[in-house]
């Protein structure tokens, strides 16, 4: 019986046969990553779901309440629910293109230094971008649920007179004026 061979750290690793392991494990942790993501967001489509019925019992049970028919709480929490889902997911699916993104140029660390410099600046801004692209979803849900309070708002507060159309329309300005400045910022830093 011959002895096992022993593994020498100093020996060269064969290189085939790393990148073949290497791009097997990356493969692997793309794919674990992908059906994590899957996972997260069939959970999110759930709470939904979840939530609406909830609120739809509410809403029913509202009825034998007095001024409850004309509650706009509920479609306000169906609504916003049903926003940050979205959010979660916009976010979700960055991580997932970045993981792969980011494991490509990995792959290709081992050309020369200027050319992995270049793939890596170009990944870095392309990263950036999606960033900034999910973060201004974000915060157009925001705007869009805040909308959403403030024409409940009108809606529940009666007769529109001068000066609740002022204070709601003044508060929908800033938050508008809000938002767009800090999709401005985010503009004027990928540029």
């Amino acid at each position: 019986m011959s002895p096992a061979p022993r593994v020498n750290a100093d020996q060269p690793a064969n290189a085939a046969q790393f990148e073949e392991f290497e791009s097997s494990l990356t493969g692997l942790f793309l794919k674990s990553m992908e059906r994590f993501g899957e996972i997260q967001k069939q959970t999110l489509d759930f709470a939904v779901q979840q939530n609406s019925e909830i609120l739809d019992a509410f809403k029913k049970m509202s009825t034998k309440m007095p001024g409850g028919p004309n509650l706009p709480v509920f479609e306000l929490a169906e609504g916003a629910v049903a926003r940050y889902a979205d959010t979660q997911k916009s976010a979700i699916n960055f991580v997932l293109e970045q993981s792969k993104v980011w494991s490509d140029a990995l792959k290709n660390r081992n050309r020369s230094t200027k050319e992995a410099m270049e793939s890596n600046t170009k990944t870095a801004k392309q990263s950036l971008e999606r960033a900034f692209g999910v973060t201004k979803r974000a915060l157009d849900n925001s705007a869009a649920q805040a909308k959403a309070v403030l024409d409940a708002a009108k809606e529940q507060f009666g007769p529109n007179g001068p000066q609740v159309e002022a204070v709601t329309d003044s508060f929908k300005k800033g938050i508008d004026t809000l938002i767009d400045a800090q999709k401005e910022v985010m503009n004027l830093v990928a540029h």
